[in-house]
């Protein structure tokens, strides 16, 4: 791989593999892809008009049970303030500073 973005990169090998100038299996050689999600890519490519914004992978959404980084660094202090604390304990500050319910078992 050249000292470019990985998605420039495969915008490249696409853009060839579009014009007719490479192959699928040269292609899928190329950026270590399977030749089905080279031909998702091309498909992606065209609909989108052949732009670079149609090879980058859309966000994900945030995970339902995903926590803040307020919520760890708070779990984090507590637990450093007193390494003995329980689980349960720091559950329960933490649902109470944060009104958030979060499981013993995340802590």
């Amino acid at each position: 791989m050249k000292n470019i973005n990985k998605f420039q990169w495969r915008y490249e090998i696409i853009s060839l593999l579009d014009k007719g100038m490479m192959t699928a299996l040269d292609s899928a050689w190329e950026l270590n892809l399977s030749i089905r999600h080279i031909r998702r890519l091309l498909a992606k490519f065209r609909q989108n008009h052949r732009s670079l914004s149609a090879l980058k992978p859309k966000l994900r959404p945030p995970a339902w049970n995903g926590k803040t980084k307020e919520i760890i660094k708070a779990i984090i202090d507590l637990k450093k303030e007193r390494s003995t604390r329980s689980n349960q304990y720091i559950v329960e500050c933490v649902a109470n500073k944060f009104l958030q319910k979060i499981s013993a078992a995340t802590v």
